[in-house]
């Protein structure tokens, strides 16, 4: 008996599961594919994410693990949840750089002190991540599910090891033939790095990482590919750019990020986890540039530079970043009998499919399906927010469904910001629930491309709108 009791997960939860289930889903599978759904009850009670560090910047050094382990902590403060209460951690994480990336999703509930009895798992549905594990959680609590689901993302761009397959190889190689006598170090010498023989073969797994294998072309061919289509020029897409700053920027200054944003303190990170020397904290995004122009982008280079009608550029592409964030969500039922405080009501989601080659289009049916089931039109939505993956890409979504551009992304977006890959559409439904909430305005619907052609969109709404 001792040791059944010694055996036996200890009952820490404070929060008892509701025996009132209050949330349901509709289902539509779509006749040219893809699947919608709008949800009754289903509500954000709040989130937060980290700040968001430039390629090799201040958190290059900060693990997936604590980027994702901060923000969660700070979306339960922030919706006044303790760790006890939560039923199940969903998160997603695309380029697993952490060593124990498998172990992260488990690892990450348990440090941030749920009960030994949470379960936990990852997802990966590559830059809708951030929107599918809300999907899935929402999904999770309709029909019987009342509990508190922690969801979240997480990148580390800046970890993603460069690799040279050959070199690895030539490594063996050459501690064998020193071992050989003297005519296996000249073989050694020959074949160390740099000699004019030696076949470089040193690749990025980022970019590999990002060319879809089926059409064999990097995301910013699909941009590129996708705005020649939909007529947008490198003009258009430049000043597009350049209103993402600008709008980010008045943000910042407005203090629009306050609500989301928690500090990455070197005291609060763990073992392999470091900041710069002399760095306590970090507190602010790092990728902004709001005295960014419309000329300043038109001088830098395209990146595809074997296309002549080319456009997408390092400028008016999304920023390359380290951060995550996360969302905590439940049942509208739960959180009155439990008096927690509602950020927002999940009402719809949409996934569909689009061709590869044109992936940013993705979020165009998406947007239509999820609005569809909501039951609302463009014309009652107060926020678009389309994932700024590529100006030309956004552009061309927007382009298709007459989204006036002051609607669109208000507070900037992506390529101000940047895209943690994993983590953007945490981050997209945590700021729009909060500016929502502080400009007293209803609806928003929120959106991604994601690559290899599909495209994600949510509705939200505000429940404590002005009538």
């Amino acid at each position: 008996m001792r040791i059944i009791s010694e055996l036996t997960p200890p009952k820490t939860s404070a929060l008892k599961p509701s025996t009132q289930f209050g949330a349901t889903v509709q289902r539509r599978v779509l006749s040219e594919g893809g699947v919608a759904e709008k949800f009754e009850d289903v509500v954000i009670l709040g989130g937060a994410r980290t700040p968001f560090g430039k390629m090799g910047g201040s958190l290059k050094d900060v693990s997936a693990f604590d980027l994702l382990k901060i923000a969660m902590k700070g979306a339960l403060e922030k919706s006044g949840v303790k760790p006890e209460d939560v039923n199940q951690v969903i998160m997603g994480n695309i380029i697993a750089n952490d060593e124990q990336n498998g172990f992260l999703h488990r690892s990450l509930g348990l440090a941030l002190g749920v009960p030994r009895g949470t379960i936990a798992h990852q997802m990966n549905r590559l830059c809708g991540t951030g929107f599918e594990v809300a999907r899935e959680a929402a999904n999770q609590l309709a029909n019987g599910g009342d509990s508190i689901i922690l969801t979240g993302g997480v990148e580390n761009m800046s970890r993603t090891p460069v690799m040279d397959s050959k070199a690895m190889l030539d490594a063996g190689k050459v501690q064998a033939m020193q071992k050989a006598g003297i005519k296996g170090k000249i073989m050694a010498l020959l074949s160390m790095p740099g000699l004019k023989f030696r076949t470089p073969s040193t690749f990025n797994p980022l970019q590999k990482g990002l060319t879809d294998p089926l059409v064999n072309m990097v995301m910013y061919n699909t941009a590129d590919e996708l705005a020649a289509r939909a007529g947008i020029t490198r003009a258009e897409a430049d000043a597009f750019s350049a209103e993402s700053q600008r709008r980010a920027g008045e943000a910042l200054k407005a203090g629009r990020f306050n609500d989301e944003i928690v500090a990455i303190r070197r005291d609060h990170l763990t073992k392999g986890s470091r900041l710069p020397q002399g760095m306590d904290s970090v507190t602010k995004d790092e990728h902004l540039r709001p005295g960014t122009t419309a000329e300043k982008l038109g001088k830098l280079s395209v990146l595809d530079r074997n296309r002549k009608d080319a456009i997408t550029t390092a400028g008016n592409a999304s920023g390359v970043v380290d951060g995550a964030a996360a969302v905590a969500m439940t049942t509208g039922t739960f959180a009155k009998e439990k008096n927690l405080a509602v950020l927002a009501q999940l009402k719809s989601v949409a996934v569909t499919g689009v061709d590869p080659k044109i992936m940013g289009f993705g979020p165009k049916r998406a947007i239509e399906e999820a609005l569809k089931s909501a039951n609302l039109t463009m014309d009652q939505v107060d926020v678009v927010e389309i994932n700024e993956a590529f100006a030309g890409q956004a552009l061309a979504v927007a382009r298709a469904l007459s989204i006036p551009l002051d609607k669109l992304n208000p507070d900037g977006g992506a390529i101000a910001i940047g895209h943690p890959l994993a983590a953007s559409g945490s981050r997209i439904l945590v700021h729009t629930a909060n500016r929502l909430k502080a400009t007293g305005q209803r609806y928003a619907v929120v959106s991604a491309c994601i690559g290899g052609g599909q495209g994600i969109a949510a509705v939200i709404e505000n429940p404590n709108a002005k009538a």
